[in-house]
């Protein structure tokens, strides 16, 4: 966050002060603070009311974000009233310890008074969070029944600071891990999914998740995958190869690493015996009919499921750094037409290359020459790279008016066979040379 939005959340605090209201920066504002960090966010509560936050900042803008919670943002910063509940049906409370009682975690139920210096710490939140231990405030179930997701955030944040589970954390949540099915929307677990992708290393959530049950009721495909053999090609599990495939790509690309965690979840489903050794012919098809059916569940859009599925269904094509110019060129034709980044490609290439326990990394050199074969062929220095029928020097009008056809799949079907030519002979696209081939019936 900016220097500006910290002085913003000053500057609220102080006035609510100065108005005779307690108020306080709580959750991760609150645990940052205490730990000399610089918060992601700004969360205050307040004994003021939703009415008299309107009133001391008439002068501010102030917009009303939850009315069962009753959370306003004064100039973007969440200003909430105490409450003593925190299920849809919350009621106001007077009082920051029924507030912070009613918080998920112990080092969430932290406040920060960042006036005064003082810090309230009610359930040895500040403990936990040194020692590492992920512990729900009072009791876990709580916590748990009052919002199941909170299961899910448990997890996430035992990746977060790479802790572990108190022994009632873990309890509670095996004991009510069905609620995801029912009393979760998926909207709100695609929310944590893409939280825990920006994480350092987000294959410890998922090693929670598959700890406490809860992979059953996300990711029920990934289940399979954890005593599944990676094969004659693979020194590691599919599930262990999975995780090390996700953690290798970069926070930057959410979606591109969702796909690595997910990329072979077929495996299992695909594994098959020739000739005595282990085989997953056809698994990336298999993967993508699972991960869409799970990513829908979720609530992930249509764009999200497509760019992840298109990744994961083109993800065994390749090339190197001896591909003939002509084999370069219909890979690249491929991806387009799956609508695959071809760096992105590249990226979950190297990844999963980095994953395999009996392959070497790609080398540096090796990249760059892939790279510089692709762009070759797509940026050709005489002329533009062809690889759609749009890229052809002749249209279907064209098509049509020589061969005097109707508009039609026909038409199509002649520009596909123009294209697969040009893609072995690039210097046939010529308006020329693809008039005179339509003409002989692409046999000139």
């Amino acid at each position: 966050m900016s220097l500006d939005t910290e002085k913003q959340a000053l500057s609220i605090i102080r006035k609510l002060s100065n108005q005779g209201f307690e108020s306080w920066l709580v959750g991760g504002a609150a645990r940052d603070m205490i730990l000399c960090k610089p918060p992601d966010d700004y969360d205050i509560v307040t004994s003021a009311s939703p009415e008299d936050i309107r009133r001391i900042f008439r002068n501010r803008m102030v917009k009303i974000v939850g009315r069962l919670f009753s959370v306003c943002l004064v100039d973007g910063i969440e200003v909430a009233t105490f409450r003593k509940d925190r299920s849809l049906t919350a009621t106001f409370s007077s009082s920051l310890r029924e507030d912070l009682a009613k918080r998920d975690l112990t080092f969430n139920a932290l406040a920060f008074n960042p006036l005064t210096g003082e810090h309230i710490d009610l359930f040895g939140g500040i403990r936990d969070l040194k020692d590492g231990v992920i512990r729900f405030t009072g009791n876990a179930r709580d916590r748990i029944l009052e919002d199941p997701l909170r299961m899910v955030r448990a997890c996430r944040f035992k990746a977060t600071f790479d802790g572990e589970f108190h022994e009632k954390t873990v309890e509670a949540i095996r004991e009510y891990r069905a609620l995801l099915q029912t009393d979760v929307a998926g909207e709100r677990l695609r929310l944590e999914i893409l939280k825990v992708m920006g994480l350092k290393r987000p294959g410890i959530f998922f090693k929670a998740l598959l700890g406490t049950g809860l992979i059953e009721y996300i990711f029920p495909s990934l289940s399979a995958c954890v005593d599944c053999d990676g094969g004659p090609f693979h020194g590691e599990t599919v599930w262990d190869h999975l995780l090390m495939t996700g953690d290798a790509i970069s926070p930057r690309y959410p979606l591109l690493r969702l796909a690595g965690y997910l990329h072979d979840a077929g495996k299992p489903a695909a594994a098959s015996e020739r000739n005595g050794k282990r085989s997953f012919v056809g698994h990336e098809g298999k993967s993508v009919e699972l991960i869409r059916d799970e990513l829908k569940k979720l609530k992930f859009s249509n764009a999200e499921i497509d760019y992840i599925a298109n990744l994961v269904g083109q993800h065994m094509r390749d090339i190197t750094t001896d591909s003939s110019r002509k084999a370069v060129r219909k890979f690249i034709k491929r991806l387009l037409d799956h609508q695959v980044d071809i760096r992105d490609w590249l990226r979950l290439k190297i990844a999963d290359r980095k994953a395999n326990l009996k392959r070497d990394n790609y080398a540096l050199t090796e990249i760059k020459s892939i790279l510089r074969n692709i762009s070759d062929e797509m940026h050709p220095s005489h002329e533009k790279g062809v690889f759609q029928t749009g890229d052809l020097n002749v249209s279907g009008n064209d098509v049509m008016e020589i061969l005097g056809l109707p508009q039609g799949r026909k038409v199509g079907q002649i520009l596909e066979a123009l294209l697969k030519k040009v893609l072995d002979d690039p210097s046939l696209n010529t308006r020329e040379k693809l008039v005179q081939m339509i003409k002989k019936g692409l046999n000139g």
